[in-house]
């Protein structure tokens, strides 16, 4: 697959050229956000199919994290919100989010899809750079989690799971500034701006943030730029959109414990740009978008000559969107092309083409049952065309129960990295094949009062699973394509909010989830070194209330995590914050019982750490 340099553009596929003519020459463009992210009657309506749902109608089990909630939780960076949602495990190397792996119902970091308002940004040098998201908090709307298979609704990678991140839209005119300040010289700041004018929708944003470090070579210095603009008028609309995100940190230990002053840098920078017509019956929706990214490794921090990894990916991604309701339910219809090219002087210079397309369609049965069946396709350069085919059911037994039920295959293709990279302790292999899943999920929740019960069965069969294994007589990491491999677990949870039933009581909020897992391998005479890092017993406990004033409230989140190949630890994080007209004062206190814990092998995590900040948010007139 290897090539020799080429003009990318002049080679980018025809898709790209039919789309970019389509975007170029729309001159309506629409007052409707695109009903694949939202409806504008109070409901939430999420993207766990390609057709949009209210989320209490949802037949797949889906976590949303809504903007009021975001404000509510101690952190500072979309890397560090995943952590406290139940059955998602965020596996950081470093703090605030500087390298952060994307893991759910124990999967691989690698088996998990990364999207930003429906547009996947996976890196395909390695998954490790998956949660390098160009935007900041202020940017972020909502965030939406689908736990179990994603492959019939979004394509490749989609294996444990899928995170989409949903953006504001610029809805009023608004200027906010956010400052803070911690311990080991910690310090963060940023601005963001929203213009509605006439017919035109601006936000840009702008934060950075610095640290130097909880332990030697832990330092960070990361910033990013956002910019999103939208034109719309009647059943058009048409956005552009750019950001980019620039981080600079001290690797401790990253990828291998021989070497504790590793170093790294990496860049990343995304356009897209897309065109919605919508009518009662019909949406179209055409998107373009570019991701480059680029990574620089050192494996001694001051001795750049001893080794250098320097690797550039590009990812040119076209996609068209089509929706039609009509008396027979509601059809959806996708075709999309991804071209991806890496030039690297460790992996080479190589580039490869994807193109598939899904089909969905959703029946409904008197406002009780709903079945959604699908299936996507898919080739990649080398690899003939796969088919994913999926179906999701859903019934409300009554009002206060659901239950739903789903059967969908996945697949994963290997990154370059997992393909061609070479080390004197790693070696990639090119005849790689894609990993491939069958999963079955049974669950329901039920409401009385204030309390809302949920619950999930899973089970996942696995083939081909891609991983490094060690060979003991060389002690050299290779990747493979393992056995076969049965994930099973189960999700419980419970909510409720106690001034329901007593209004004096401080507390507003009380949930507990626990999720259990088990994996197990037909042949596991072998040292893996990522399939076998996962949470067997995982327990996220979120408490809200008032202190002294109802303007002063309290969240309090611990978690509690057992993992099969490191130490189990308990963890409790907190934030206080208190408005007062237009500034919001608040204090993060994460590991506040200064616990010692580590979330990969060999990389000790950080202990208590305390920050406080100021967020000031005034409209403009």
């Amino acid at each position: 697959m290897q090539q020799k340099g080429k003009n990318t553009f002049v080679n980018l596929p025809d898709i790209f050229k039919f789309i970019l003519i389509l975007l170029i020459n729309s001159v309506a463009l629409t007052a409707q956000d695109s009903i694949a992210y939202y409806n504008f009657e109070g409901q939430i309506t999420v993207t766990a199919s390609r057709i949009p749902t209210s989320l209490p109608l949802v037949a797949r089990s889906v976590t949303v994290i809504t903007a009021k909630e975001l404000k509510r939780l101690p952190v500072q960076s979309i890397q560090e919100i995943l952590q406290y949602i139940p059955s998602v495990d965020i596996q950081q190397r470093g703090a605030s989010g500087v390298q952060a792996d994307l893991i759910i119902r124990g999967s691989t970091f690698e088996q998990t899809l990364l999207l930003i308002n429906g547009i996947r940004m996976n890196n395909p040098q390695t998954g490790h750079h998956t949660m390098n998201i160009p935007f900041s908090l202020d940017d972020v709307e909502r965030i939406e989690i689908l736990k179990g298979p994603g492959s019939r609704i979004y394509g490749p990678n989609a294996f444990g799971g899928a995170v989409n991140i949903i953006l504001k839209d610029a809805k009023k005119k608004e200027i906010s500034v956010n400052l803070s300040a911690g311990e080991d010289q910690y310090y963060q700041g940023g601005v963001s701006l929203q213009i509605p004018h006439n017919n035109i929708y601006s936000r840009f944003s702008f934060s950075t943030s610095a640290s130097d470090g909880y332990m030697e070579n832990t330092d960070f210095n990361l910033w990013n730029i956002a910019s999103d603009i939208s034109y719309v008028k009647d059943k058009n609309r048409i956005n552009l959109s750019a950001s980019y995100l620039n981080k600079k940190f001290g690797a401790n230990s990253f990828y291998s414990a021989l070497y504790p002053d590793q170093w790294e840098e990496t860049n990343t920078l995304f356009l897209q740009t897309n065109w919605t017509y919508q009518n009662a019956k019909i949406l179209i929706k055409p998107i373009v978008s570019w991701r480059r990214g680029e990574d620089d490794f050192l494996l001694q921090r001051n001795d750049p000559a001893f080794f250098h990894n320097h690797h550039q990916t590009d990812v040119y991604h076209a996609e068209i969107q089509t929706q039609v309701s009509s008396k027979a339910g509601i059809t959806t219809i996708s075709a999309d092309e991804s071209y991806e090219t890496i030039r690297s002087n460790n992996l080479g210079n190589h580039e490869r083409n994807a193109f598939g397309g899904t089909f969905e369609h959703q029946l409904q049965f008197e406002q009780r049952a709903k079945i959604i069946i699908g299936i996507s396709a898919y080739s990649y350069t080398g690899m003939e065309t796969k088919y994913w085919p999926g179906i999701d059911f859903n019934y409300d037994y009554s009002d206060n129960l659901q239950i739903h039920a789903s059967v969908n295959k996945a697949f994963r293709i290997p990154t370059f990295t997992e393909l061609y990279y070479s080390s004197p302790v790693n070696k990639g292999n090119e005849k790689l094949g894609p990993e491939i899943s069958l999963s079955y999920e049974i669950g329901g929740n039920y409401r009385i009062g204030s309390n809302m019960f949920t619950a999930s069965l899973f089970q996942r069969l696995e083939e081909n699973l891609i991983d490094w294994v060690l060979n003991p007589l060389d002690s050299i990491w290779y990747a493979e394509n393992l056995s076969a491999a049965k994930t099973r677990g189960i999700e419980l949870g419970w909510q409720v909010n106690p001034q329901y039933y007593f209004p004096l009581n401080p507390f507003s909020n009380i949930s507990v989830n626990y999720t259990f897992l088990d994996r197990n391998f037909n042949n596991f005479d072998f040292i893996s070194k990522y399939t076998t890092n996962y949470l067997r017993h995982q327990v996220i406990i979120n408490l809200q209330h008032y202190l002294f004033t109802k303007a002063l409230q309290v969240n309090w989140n611990l978690r509690y995590a057992d993992r099969v190949d490191i130490d189990n630890y308990f963890l409790t994080d907190i934030k206080i914050f208190y408005p007062f007209k237009k500034f919001r004062f608040y204090i993060n206190m994460t590991n506040i019982f200064n616990a010692k814990y580590y979330e990969v092998p060999f990389i000790p995590m950080p202990g208590r750490w305390i920050k406080g900040g100021i967020i000031y948010k005034i409209g403009l007139n």
